[in-house]
C-alpha cells in the first residue's frame, strides 16, 4: 500500500479502513509505503499502531517502508513504536525479512 501526501489525524480513519480491506485478502505481508508522505501528524501514529495490531491479530506481517534515511524510522523510534512497526528501506527488504523470519 502506498501513501502520498500528508498523514493527518482526519485521514487516519481512511488509512484504518484501507488496511482492513487489504487484510481481508489475507496477504502474508502488508507493507505501508511512506516514501512519498511529506508529513505525519503525531496523533495519526496511534491509528498506524492500531493497523499494526489489526495485522497481528490477522497473523499478517506488517511494516513500514520509508526508503534509506527516511524520517519514519526516527519518528517511530521516538514514539516508542519501532518494536511493533518495523521500518524497511524497500519492499524487497521487507519481503526478505519476512522470508528470514519464516525460515527461523
Amino acid at each position: 500500500m502506498t501513501l502520498v501526501g500528508d498523514l493527518r489525524l482526519d485521514r487516519s480513519e481512511h488509512l484504518h479502513r484501507m488496511v482492513a480491506e487489504q487484510l481481508g485478502a489475507a496477504p502474508s505481508l502488508l507493507a505501508v509505503d511512506f516514501t512519498d508522505v511529506g508529513w505525519v501528524d503525531p496523533a495519526a501514529l496511534v491509528s498506524l499502531a492500531s493497523c499494526g495490531a489489526m495485522a497481528a491479530e490477522s497473523r499478517v506481517a506488517f511494516g513500514v517502508i520509508d526508503g534509506p534515511g527516511g524520517p519514519m524510522r526516527t519518528v517511530l523510534e521516538r514514539a516508542g513504536l519501532a518494536e511493533i512497526l518495523p521500518v524497511f528501506d524497500s519492499l524487497g527488504e521487507a519481503l526478505g525479512a519476512q522470508l528470514s523470519h519464516r525460515v527461523n
